[in-house]
């Protein structure tokens, strides 16, 4: 009886044991499984969740400028000092942020941060960081420009976005909301 037992006891146990649900289920960027089903993070769906989903709004926290033309072709910015930049974001030919901080004899190569919370409400649009140099007589100098369109449903969500074009190079430090 007790040969029986033991024989038996192997049996009972895997018998008894039942298949995980989540042996065979994959989830992508990041999600888990529980119970069989893909729990998605923040801004992916579907069944693995495999699909990215456009965000509602993004919202740039800073635009840090990394580089920009160290001259107006062949002459300085401003006599006898470097220029003094700010940013500005266009969407359609129309401006839509400007900044009302900027930076006094900015050195090309050196980093310059505006911090700021402006929201872009069309992700999916191109708009253009425009950078300028202040001059309180007259107009200001037109710099250096990018155009970008800020959300890609290829690229997940980074927290910082680098643009470089023209001489001018930018980091975009966002947030997305869903």
């Amino acid at each position: 009886m007790k040969k029986l037992f033991f024989l038996l006891l192997p049996l009972l146990t895997v018998l008894s044991c039942k298949d995980d649900p989540c042996d065979n289920v994959f989830c992508y960027n990041d999600g888990y499984c529980v119970d069989g089903t893909c729990e998605c993070p923040l801004g992916y769906i579907g069944e693995d969740c495999g699909f990215q989903v456009t965000p509602q709004k993004i919202v740039i926290k800073s635009i840090i400028v990394t580089d920009f033309p160290g001259d107006d072709n062949g002459y300085s910015w401003d006599a006898g000092s470097d220029p003094d930049i700010y940013p500005t974001i266009y969407k359609d030919d129309e401006l839509i942020f400007e900044s009302s901080a900027y930076f006094i004899d900015a050195y090309p190569g050196d980093i310059y941060e505006f911090e700021m919370e402006f929201d872009l409400t069309e992700p999916n649009d191109y708009y253009a960081i425009v950078l300028y140099d202040y001059d309180e007589i007259g107009d200001d100098d037109y710099m250096a420009g990018i155009e970008f369109r800020p959300y890609h449903d290829t690229n997940g969500f980074p927290e910082e976005i680098e643009l470089y074009a023209g001489g001018l190079g930018v980091t975009l430090v966002v947030e997305y909301y869903f």
